[in-house]
Order: C-alpha cells, then structure tokens, then sequence
C-alpha cells in the first residue's frame, strides 16, 4: 500500500505539482482576459517555488511591459532571452520605454539578423529612428517594412509628416487603410480637420475609435463635437473616457460641463487634467476651426 502521509515525500512532489499546474492555469486566464495585473502574482509564485519554466517567465515580463514595469521586465527578459531570441523585440520596446534607445536598437537589430523579414523589428527600429531624427534611416527602414505589411504605411506617413510633405502623408495613410490599418483613421481624421471638412474628420475619428482607437481619437473626437456645439455627445464621449482611465478626457469634460453651468464639477475636471500632465487643453482647443 502506498503510504501518502503528510510527510511523503511523493506526495509533496504531487502537491507541489499541482499547486505549480493551478498557477500557471490562474496566470493563463488573467492574460488572455488582458486582466494583466491579475496575472502577476500566480506568476511571481511560480518564481518562488522554483517552479518556473522558461514560458512563465515569457509571460512574466510581458505582462509587467503591458503594465508599464519595465524595469522588471527588461530583468526577466533577459532570464530567458538566450533561449527565447523571439523576445528580443519584446525587450528592445522596454528598452526604448525607459529611455534607452542604444539597447532598443542593438536588440531590434539582433532580431532583424535572425529574421530580416521581421516586420515588427523593422516597425520598431524605423520609428526609434525617426524619433532620433534620422528620416532617411527612418524611411528605409519602414519602406522595407511596407513590402512585407502594406499596413506598414501607416508608420511610414510619419516619416512623410515630419518631412512636411502632408501630400505623401496622405496617401500613404490612405495604402495603410486600404490594407486594413484601421487605425489610419485618426491621422485621416486630423489632416480632415486642417481641411476644414467637419463631415470627414467627424467619420475618421469615430472609425478610430470603433477600432480601439487611441485616447487621443476620443479627445480630437469631443473638441470636435464641443466646436459644434453637440455638448451633450461632448460630454458623454469625454465622460465614457474618464470611467475608462484616460487622462486626457478630464479637460474635453470640464469644458462641456462648464458649457452646461456645472462649474464645480467642471473645475475638478480640469484640476484633474492638470495633474496628470494635460496642461495645454485651451490652447489646443483655440487652435480647432468648426467654431459653432
């Protein structure tokens, strides 16, 4: 008869299998329901029991570069990075994030000479360019990116903004749209607007958002309706921003309910929006044709 007292060591190995299978499960299900801060602490558990494969330890340092600990994460990443090179672009965006644009590069470009066709790395590495400065860089690596991805032409329209060429920009969002980049839409959405079309940016924004747009597709969204003077839309668009999280729906917010005479209200809006680094709201607002 098999003896699994509470001393066994066979059982202990079981529990401790077990334990580590219902970890790995819990973090499992954290992150496909993107609950990322959830997924953390089976994880770390994981760490401490010693029962960590190299796969927790992918999931580990993604889920804490979604959650903006990069710090961390670059550590974790750099754990398993020699057996996991499929990382290596993972890391380079820590990198990046922390303010480290050498190690980004090195690691973007470790990727790209284990795969060339590695259209993400070339993204990564063409956008560290332009924000360094370097278009030419910039264009060609993006330029080799777009043979690949056509959606690519949506970072390559940058290249064409900074440039100052707003007619390259244009098309090349158009291609990247075209492919199927629905996010296009809210650069569309801003050239409409120093268009002057109200009806066309109106649509480009709200197709932003329809594809999980941006923040700053919501916002650009509610200055165009508070122009319009459609405030209450304004005020719904903004406030839908605010349960959500986002700091740049406080002051499009405060505007509309100082619109509707709720000063108190609208004043704790904008204090918000000052606190968390939107500080150029009226201007930015001023600056917006479509005056109703």
């Amino acid at each position: 008869m098999n003896d699994l007292s509470e001393s066994s060591p066979v059982k202990n190995e079981y529990l401790d299998v077990e334990k580590s299978t219902a970890l790995r499960e819990a973090a499992s299900d954290f992150i496909l329901a993107e609950d990322y801060a959830s997924a953390v602490p089976p994880l770390r558990e994981l760490v401490k029991l010693g029962a960590a494969e190299t796969n927790d330890l992918v999931w580990l340092a993604n889920v804490l570069k979604e959650l903006d600990q990069n710090e961390e994460a670059v550590r974790w990443f750099s754990e398993v990075i020699d057996s996991r090179p499929d990382q290596l672009v993972a890391r380079g965006l820590c990198f990046e994030a922390l303010g480290d644009g050498e190690a980004a590069r090195t690691d973007y470009e470790k990727a790209l000479l284990l795969d060339p066709d590695d259209v993400v790395a070339l993204v990564n590495l063409g956008t560290l360019a332009l924000t360094e400065g370097d278009l030419d860089e910039a264009e060609q690596l993006l330029r080799r990116g777009v043979v690949l991805d056509p959606t690519v032409n949506w970072q390559l329209s940058d290249v064409f903004e900074a440039r100052g060429d707003e007619a390259a920009a244009r098309r090349t969002l158009q291609v990247a749209l075209e492919a199927g980049e629905r996010k296009a839409n809210y650069e569309l959405g801003i050239l409409a607007v120093g268009d002057g079309d109200e009806a066309v940016a109106e649509h480009h924004l709200r197709e932003a958002l329809d594809a999980g747009g941006t923040s700053m597709a919501r916002r650009s969204l509610a200055i165009l309706l508070l122009k319009q003077g459609r405030i209450d839309e304004a005020r719904d668009l903004a406030q839908e921003g605010v349960d959500a999280g986002d700091r740049w729906s406080h002051a499009p917010l405060g505007l509309a309910l100082s619109l509707q005479g709720q000063d108190d209200e609208a004043q704790k809006n904008f204090a918000l929006a000052e606190s968390k680094g939107d500080d150029d709201f009226a201007e930015e607002y001023d600056a917006w044709p479509f005056d109703s």
